[in-house]
């Protein structure tokens, strides 16, 4: 094959694509949609925020976060109540950053 035949190739448009997720005991725990949710609430410490953001109802957010809890037997958040006028806060657990970047390592970044 000659360099010209090669210089033809779209190159620029092939892109490796991969999906990872966490088993835990054998049943899947979290993929990418879950870890941006926990990336989400360490960066904003608001779940309400977080949610917004992926475009989940806050709702489906808080099951995400109760399945990582049942699943593990382990919270992956602690709340903290606002004053009067609401403000509270959600943080990770070391769990829930432990979650975080042991999927982060897996993923490779």
């Amino acid at each position: 094959m000659s360099e010209k035949d090669e210089q033809d190739f779209p190159l620029d448009k092939l892109h490796v694509k991969r999906k990872v997720w966490i088993d835990f005991d054998g049943a899947n725990l979290m993929g990418e949609g879950t870890a941006n949710l926990l990336e989400e609430i360490g960066s904003t410490g608001s779940l309400t925020e977080a949610s917004k953001k992926l475009g989940y109802s806050y709702k489906y957010a808080w099951s995400r976060l109760i399945k990582l809890r049942d699943r593990t037997g382990i919270p992956v958040v602690i709340t903290h109540k606002g004053g009067s006028g609401g403000g509270g806060r959600v943080d990770l657990t070391p769990w829930g950053m432990r979650l975080l970047q042991f999927y982060k390592d897996a993923e490779g970044q």
